[in-house]
């Protein structure tokens, strides 16, 4: 797992956060609720700045932020990926082939959806949503 993302409740709705990534960078925000994507963002932003591509930095930080999920990753083929409950029909997916992510509370229902092409600018909606299910 190249990320781990540390998320503390230390007061009623106040967090300490911290995104750990493997080479020992990281980034941290204590707040309200909002620091949780926050952090996520600046995970985001640290892991584009090394040159990963956008879809794999999302992943990757997904990844970190669920990390009891079961993950899915296709290197070979469109570089679609998925990280889910193994309990509730609840995840993050991207499919590579469309461009489109899409973060689901059930298999029928999206509660957010962005593209590839603009995940840059999307990635606040993207962790936000992530961090509801």
């Amino acid at each position: 797992m190249r990320w781990t993302i540390v998320i503390n409740e230390v007061s009623a709705g106040c967090y300490e956060c911290e995104a750990i990534r493997s080479d020992h960078r990281s980034v941290a925000k204590r707040g309200f609720e909002s620091a949780i994507p926050e952090v996520l963002r600046d995970a985001f932003e640290i892991e584009l700045s090394l040159g990963t591509s956008p879809h794999e930095a999302a992943f990757y930080i997904i990844e970190g932020l669920k990390p009891q999920w079961r993950t899915r990753f296709d290197f070979d083929g469109h570089q679609s990926w998925a990280v889910f409950s193994f309990i509730e029909p609840r995840g993050v997916e991207y499919n590579g082939e469309t461009g489109i992510f899409r973060v689901f509370k059930d298999t029928q229902n999206s509660i957010w959806t962005g593209v590839v092409g603009d995940i840059i600018n999307q990635a606040d909606g993207l962790f936000e949503a992530a961090t509801r299910i």
